[in-house]
């Protein structure tokens, strides 16, 4: 039986993002991958609240509005799920720092050990893999190349989902399918999202 996959959506898969959730789910229909979304997940802390509140971030401090990222991967207990990177990072720094753990819920941090939070694209990339993503493809690319962004946080600090400073596996999941792409040198440059809300000429410049 196939394994189920758990996918967080965080704010953004409901909202400005809504597009890369539809063609996820679609995709993981497609390649016939069990994907249930987590059940009361809450938004995922991410930068700014982490500079606000890092407790609350990590889901230390429960109570109203709060950021229990920790209880999201309690809730996917023994599973492999696609989340986001805070929730990567609320599990890496439980286990370095007792102070963070010692905070949470007790669900939470046992689950903390059993859960693996993956990015989609790793998953694709290394359960699936290029042909049979290939065998699936229904139609034929009929633009140009393009260019793959994978950002900062895809690949840094956690050089999970590629390599951290030259990643290829977007160009290479999409080369298999008949997209052709291009070399650049901004692919891992940082987009300056975090910034956004904090120093708009460094976001935006």
């Amino acid at each position: 039986m196939a394994a189920t996959y758990g996918i967080f959506p965080g704010c953004s898969l409901k909202g400005t993002g809504a597009a890369y959730e539809e063609s996820l789910l679609t995709l993981f229909k497609l390649l016939d991958l069990p994907l249930e979304e987590l059940k009361d997940w809450t938004a995922a802390g991410a930068t700014s609240y982490m500079s606000i509140d890092e407790g609350s971030a990590f889901g230390c401090r429960p109570g109203p509005g709060d950021c229990a990222t920790s209880r999201a991967i309690a809730s996917w207990s023994r599973r492999a799920a696609p989340a986001t990177w805070w929730l990567r990072k609320t599990q890496d720094y439980a286990g370095k720092y007792p102070q963070i753990a010692k905070g949470m819920e007790a669900s939470a941090v046992a689950a903390l050990d059993s859960v693996k939070v993956r990015h989609p694209m790793e998953l694709l990339y290394n359960d699936v893999g290029k042909e049979r993503i290939k065998s699936k493809m229904v139609r034929k690319w009929k633009g140009g190349p393009v260019a793959c962004y994978y950002g900062c946080q895809l690949v840094r600090p956690y050089a999970e989902a590629d390599r951290a400073h030259d990643p290829t596996r977007m160009d290479e999941l999409l080369k298999a399918v008949g997209v052709p792409t291009v070399e650049w040198a901004l692919k891992t440059k940082c987009c300056g999202g975090s910034l956004t809300g904090t120093i708009h000429d460094v976001a935006y410049g």
